[in-house]
């Protein structure tokens, strides 16, 4: 476990800082595995956007670079983590039972992979309708959330001028 100062800034859906606080890391040449989440999981598709940010200094040695693999499934390949950090989603992936995340890093890497968190949110058939009610519980809940992404609320000020205008 690492314990380091990074932000989170430069993600497009600003996960929260304490995601970064701790990393999960593996010595050189060596897979990292981890088992997550900690509970069975039902036969569905879900989204799971994994953080990875790396805390070195940038120098010719700090190429963090490995293949993500989910239920020895790709996830992704060549992942290249900086200090800038990136995020890597799974749209629609099919999950089920106890879930496996593999780091493995390339031969030619003088160190490790690393992760510092990780979601999985299960996606729900709606039934290809949108429900009024529907419409209204997604407002509310966009509102509430803290640190919207830009375009949420130029979102959110366009439904507010034409609310009613229907």
């Amino acid at each position: 476990m690492s314990h380091s100062n990074v932000s989170s800034s430069t993600f497009w859906n600003i996960p929260p800082p304490r995601a970064f606080a701790t990393a999960l890391t593996m010595s050189w040449g060596k897979i990292l595995t981890v088992k997550w989440p900690p509970f069975f999981l039902p036969a569905r598709r879900y989204y799971v956007p994994l953080y990875f940010q790396d805390n070195r200094t940038p120098s010719p040695l700090s190429w963090r670079v490995f293949d993500i693999h989910e239920n020895n499934k790709t996830f992704y390949s060549n992942l290249n983590v900086t200090t800038g950090g990136v995020t890597v989603s799974g749209t629609e992936w099919p999950l089920t039972g106890h879930t496996e995340i593999s780091l493995i890093p390339r031969d030619d890497m003088p160190v490790g992979p690393l992760i510092n968190a990780g979601e999985n949110f299960q996606l729900l058939a709606l039934g290809g309708r949108t429900i009024t009610r529907d419409v209204v519980a997604m407002e509310d809940l966009q509102i509430s959330l803290d640190n919207q992404p830009e375009d949420w609320l130029e979102i959110h000020a366009y439904q507010e001028r034409t609310r009613g205008l229907e």
